[in-house]
């Protein structure tokens, strides 16, 4: 991979996470309301 690649799928891997954690606090607070 080139230095471009590599930046371009770090930045993929990093978005990921974020959304994925993001997600999944979100639908912890809504599991804790329905409770």
């Amino acid at each position: 991979m080139t230095r471009k690649e590599e930046r371009i799928f770090r930045t993929k891997v990093a978005l990921l996470f974020y959304y994925g954690f993001t997600t999944a606090e979100v639908l912890q607070l809504i599991a804790e309301k329905r409770i």
